[in-house]
């Protein structure tokens, strides 16, 4: 009963950690989208349109 408990706690354990990993990646990830130089053939909103 106790060896049951204890993988139970393990796998509790192991599943918190991934997570947390998965978290700090999508953040990492938002942070550098948001971050990231404009590309240099982007055109700005409303210019080279003709629709005025």
């Amino acid at each position: 009963m106790k060896k049951l408990l204890l993988v139970a706690l393990v796998a509790a354990g192991g599943i918190l950690v991934y997570r947390q990993i998965q978290q700090g990646k999508a953040e990492q990830d938002l942070w550098t989208d948001a971050t990231d130089p404009v590309p240099g053939d982007a055109v700005p909103a409303g210019v080279g349109t003709t629709d005025n």
